[in-house]
């Protein structure tokens, strides 16, 4: 919009397309069961793929914990060196595409 020097509507030009900004998302998360849950000592990630290649865990801070390699369908963490607490997860996969994201606590 163009205003005049007394603030009148001098012209307007309206956006034909929505923008795009932003963030990748996933669209079809890959299937992951995450047991047990909560955890005490090590969580397991059962994936039906073995497009994944590594997980990332953070705290509820958002902070990276660590970033843990996976070969083939499954991974084994251990977590015994975490606090209790609630943790979440990004699970990437060889391009670096995350696959899926979720949460998994740790209570001993």
């Amino acid at each position: 919009m163009k205003l005049d020097s007394l603030g009148g509507v001098k012209s307007v030009t309206w956006l034909l397309a929505n923008p795009v900004a932003g963030i990748n998302e996933y669209t079809a998360p890959e299937a992951v069961n995450v047991y047990p849950n909560p955890a005490q000592n090590e969580i397991n990630f059962a994936m039906e793929t073995s497009k994944a290649a590594e997980v990332k865990v953070y705290d509820v801070t958002g902070r990276l914990i660590g970033t843990y390699a996976i070969n083939g369908n499954n991974a084994k963490l251990d977590v015994s060196n975490l606090a209790n607490g609630a943790y979440t997860f990004a699970l990437s996969g060889k391009d670096g595409a995350i696959l899926n994201r979720g949460k998994f606590t740790v209570a001993k």
